[in-house]
Parts: structure tokens; C-alpha cells; sequence
């Protein structure tokens, strides 16, 4: 049986409308490309075309909420069809940004002031070649509704923060020639360029949402207490964090200079179920991502260098008393996940 000529006619001008932001997601993912060789090249001409190049860009953006806005008033769509104009108009907004990081590789790009090293011209290159191949598998998956492809494009975030991140460190490594001009340069420019793939990450979740209506989940935060010798204070920290935000966040313990037996005070602690196990040694951050890493005393030089997205606190708990220990823990704690996750600890 046909559906009636309305029905017809709406999911006519929905497709059109997701062919026309893929066609913008083609002429930001140029974009992107242009600018990412003109800067490896130092070809000025090739860079002041991306930012002239962007204003048609922005037009066709315009044009598309205004298309999209139109859908929404005439045909009063319900349920998939809302689902997917309204991620639409989200993802329209995440192409222009996409647009204007661009720009901003393009203006970085003719301030350079010399060529740029191998290295750096291979990991500018490698890290344009994954983050507009991200978007378009991202794009080609919404404009298919094909929600295996995105959850599939998805995984390709983590290695491309990963390229990133080494790039970062090496440039800004101590034996490194580069002026500091030049190196926020072309930290701007390896930053744009990650940004891409974040964008391209929310395309894939929005592909999720419109086919399925799986609203967008944020990953639990990690967190790690961390001390030095015998564990004592890192142990209760991670009891009650356990105790109190399970399921609300991740959470880990270790001494930054362990010693062979747990913390003999620990048996002071009888309300909270506290590991009594051995210290354990710091994580190899390269490898355990955390959001945050807290130091529960003086002696943070001991952490070493925490990669480029890990967040470090120092608290310095004064109490001598066990109960006051707990106490102080239990409210720096409750400010801490307050702050990370707003009323959803409450």
C-alpha cells in the first residue's frame, strides 16, 4: 500500500535536506584538506582560497536552517522524521565549526615563518587524513541512517586524540628548535584538526539518536587518589568515593612511592569497606586515561608529566585524626563529582 501523497512529499524533502548537509559536510571536509596542505606546503594562495572559500560555506549553512526550520513548520513531523531534522540542525552547526577550522589553519597558516620539519610535516598530514576520513564515514552513515557504520566510525576518535597527543608532546619537548611562536602555530593548527573528529563523533551520535532515539550518554569520569608510602589516605578516598558515586564515576588508587605492606591505620577505619591490600604503583599514563588525578599530599613532581587531557588537584588533607580524615575526604569528594556531574550525584 502507497503512503498518502503528504507522507510522500515529507520524506521526499527530508532526504533532500539530509543530501544537502552532506554536500556541506564534502565542501568542509575540502576545506580541511585545502588548508591542512596548504599549511605542510607554506602555499599562502592555496590558504587565502580556504578563507575566502568559507563564505559560500556559511551561506549553504544559512540556506539549510532555513530549509530546516520550513520542514519542521509545514509538515509538523512526529517521532523519526523530528528526531532527524532536529539532529539536522545541530549537525549544521557542527559543519560551519568545522567550516571555520578551516579558516583558522588558514590564518595560522600564512603567519608561519619558516618550513616546517619532516616530522611535523608527516604528523600535520597523517592527522588530516584521519580526522575528514572520520567525517566522511560520520556523514555518509547519516545521510544512510546506518547505525553500524557509526558506531563503527566512532572508535577511530581515540587513536586520532592519540596522534594527536604525540604530537603535541614532541613539539613541545625541551629539544625542541622551534620558537614559541611557532610552536602555538602549529599546536593551533594540530588542535583544529583534532576538532574535527570530535565533530565528527557527535555526527555519529546524532545518526544514533535520529534512527533510534538513543540520546547521547557521557562516558563516566576516572579518577585517581593517589599518595605517597602506605596507601592511607588514597584507600579511603577510593571507600568512599566506591561508597558514595558508584556508577557515578571510575575510580582508582596508588602510591607514587609504594610501600611492601597497607597502611596499618587502616584498620582505625571500621565503617567503610577500605582494600587493605598491598599500595599499588602509579599507572603508565600513556596508557590509563584518567580525567582527573588528585594528590593527596605535597610531592605532585613525583606524578611525572600527566598527558595533555588529565586534570591534576592537590589536596592536602591536614587532619590527624582518622574521623577527621574521613570527614574532610568525604566533603572534598562530594565538591569534586558536584562539579564534574552537576545535580546528577545528588
Amino acid at each position: 500500500m502507497s503512503l498518502p501523497l503528504h507522507q510522500r512529499r515529507a520524506e521526499a524533502e527530508l532526504t533532500a535536506l539530509k543530501i544537502r548537509m552532506g554536500r556541506i559536510a564534502g565542501a568542509v571536509r575540502a576545506a580541511i584538506e585545502k588548508a591542512a596542505d596548504g599549511v605542510i606546503h607554506r602555499d599562502e594562495e592555496r590558504l587565502y582560497e580556504v578563507m575566502l572559500g568559507d563564505h559560500p560555506i556559511n551561506r549553504d549553512v544559512r540556506d539549510l536552517d532555513a530549509a530546516a526550520h520550513a520542514f519542521v513548520a509545514l509538515h509538523l513531523p512526529a517521532a523519526t522524521s523530528l528526531r532527524t531534522v532536529s539532529s539536522i540542525l545541530r549537525l549544521n552547526i557542527a559543519l560551519e565549526r568545522v567550516g571555520d577550522y578551516a579558516v583558522t589553519i588558514g590564518r595560522v597558516g600564512v603567519q608561519l615563518e619558516r618550513e616546517p620539519q619532516e616530522w611535523i610535516r608527516e604528523a600535520i598530514q597523517e592527522l588530516s587524513l584521519e580526522t575528514t576520513r572520520m567525517l566522511d564515514l560520520a556523514v555518509r552513515a547519516f545521510v544512510a541512517d546506518d547505525t553500524e557504520l557509526a558506531t563503527r566510525t566512532m572508535h577511530l576518535a581515540e587513536p586520532i586524540d592519540t596522534l594527536h597527543e604525540a604530537f603535541f608532546n614532541r613539539l613541545t619537548a625541551g629539544d625542541n628548535p622551534l620558537p614559541t611562536a611557532e610552536q602555538v602555530r602549529w599546536i593551533t593548527v594540530a588542535g583544529r584538526l583534532e576538532r574535527v573528529s570530535d565533530q565528527a563523533f557527535n555526527v555519529c551520535e546524532e545518526t544514533l539518536f535520529a534512527t533510534t532515539g538513543r540520546i547521547k550518554r557521557l562516558n563516566p569520569y576516572r579518577i585517581l587518589f593517589t599518595d605517597p608510602g602506605d596507601g592511607f589516605t588514597s584507600r579511603i578516598a577510593l571507600a568512599l568515593a566506591e561508597r558514595r558515586f558508584h556508577g557515578r564515576a571510575e575510580f582508582a588508587a596508588a602510591s607514587w612511592s609504594p610501600e611492601p605492606a597497607a597502611s596499618a591505620r587502616l584498620a582505625e577505619v571500621t565503617d567503610l569497606e577500605v582494600d587493605r591490600s598491598p599500595p599499588l604503583a602509579l599507572p603508565n599514563f600513556d596508557e590509563d586515561r584518567y580525567h582527573v588525578v588528585i594528590a593527596l599530599a605535597p610531592g605532585v613532581s613525583a606524578l611525572g608529566r600527566l598527558p595533555f587531557h588529565t586534570v591534576r588537584q592537590t589536596w592536602e588533607i591536614g587532619a590527624a585524626d582518622v574521623e577527621d580524615v574521613v570527614r574532610e575526604l568525604d566533603s572534598r569528594i562530594g565538591d569534586l563529582l558536584q562539579l564534574l556531574c552537576g545535580d546528577e550525584v545528588t
